[in-house]
């Protein structure tokens, strides 16, 4: 007899940068009032998701991987897996779907280095709640998929939101992140090469970034527009989509700001040398991604960045450091 193999699903879950990331006044519920655009990148990680039946656990969650980290968050997911945001995407799928739960098998490999401000964990729980809707048939159309994700965090809705609607590359992310805008660009949006750098011995939590950045700087006044800095960011990426060369490149690369960058700079100086070594090799911008604390370089148009095994030849400014030469998606 002739045993079926069970349904499944591979997906990757890719990483994410923020090209501006304006933080304003903390809300009531705790947040911080954003204004960020982000962008997928290729780097990724992969996640299967399989039906299984023969299973008595209600999810066995697998993370296999040699970034910083991953043994520790293996064994956890191992333990708890429900308490990974994999397991929760999961639950919540369950939960707002209305179908009865069926065993998991979830099979995770990690290359989108963790505490770095690429949301690997957040592209995890979009690559769970999106790949399970798919596996049984889309029972959940895709504005519920995005309000789900936005429950689990807003860069899960932004990752959710790309893989329901692969034609907009660049969304505008406003409230505490969970109001998402596709950017109406004309289609020759281009993919541009860029470094990401994460330093092995340096992770920074988001509370924690939150918590600098506001020891930093005054307190933001209630209803500070953040829009007009945006607009300029926005027009300079449509000048670049539809007319791609160094002027319009320049032009798009000096409107980059992360509110973020000078206070975590501030508290981990070999950011700041990393910061250095790549403008010594040739970089044209180098900005903190997310609250870090990894680090994206780009260089001048028409040039592609050095080779990871160069960089790490130039040491880097003597830390450790995982770097990986991708691409934005488009």
């Amino acid at each position: 007899m002739t045993t079926m193999a069970a349904p499944s699903i591979t997906l990757p879950c890719p990483a994410k940068v923020n090209w501006l990331l304006y933080v304003g006044h903390t809300r009531p519920d705790g947040y911080h009032e954003v204004t960020t655009t982000m962008q997928a990148i290729t780097l990724s990680d992969t996640l299967t998701l399989a039906l299984s039946p023969q299973s008595t656990a209600p999810l066995t969650l697998s993370i296999t991987g040699t970034i910083t980290g991953v043994a520790a968050l293996a064994t956890d997911a191992t333990t708890h897996p429900e308490k990974n945001l994999v397991g929760k995407a999961v639950n919540a799928f369950w939960k707002t779907s209305g179908l009865p739960a069926q065993p998991i098998l979830a099979t995770l490999e990690k290359t989108i280095p963790m505490q770095a401000g690429l949301g690997g964990g957040s592209s995890n729980a979009a690559g769970a709640l999106y790949g399970l809707n798919q596996l049984l048939g889309n029972p959940l159309p895709p504005q519920t998929l995005i309000t789900v994700a936005g429950t689990l965090g807003a860069d899960v809705a932004f990752f959710v939101h790309r893989y329901c609607d692969p034609q907009h590359a660049v969304l505008l992310a406003t409230g505490k992140g969970e109001q998402l805008t596709p950017l109406k660009l004309p289609p020759t949006l281009p993919s541009l090469p860029i470094l990401v750098v994460k330093p092995n011995n340096v992770g920074v939590s988001t509370p924690q970034a939150y918590q600098w950045l506001d020891d930093a700087r005054p307190i933001p006044a209630k209803n500070t527009p953040l829009t007009t800095a945006s607009t300029a960011h926005q027009n300079a990426l449509a000048s670049l989509c539809g007319n791609a060369n160094a002027t319009t490149y320049t032009q798009w690369v000096a409107s980059l700001a992360n509110d973020f960058h000078a206070p975590i700079l501030a508290k981990h100086p070999e950011l700041a040398n990393i910061t250095k070594t790549l403008h010594r090799l040739g970089a044209q911008r180098v900005l903190l991604t997310g609250s870090g604390s990894a680090l994206v370089a780009l260089w001048p148009w028409g040039n592609l960045p050095p080779s990871p095994g160069a960089l790490q030849a130039a040491a880097i400014g003597n830390t450790q450091a995982t770097i990986t030469l991708c691409h934005t998606q488009v």
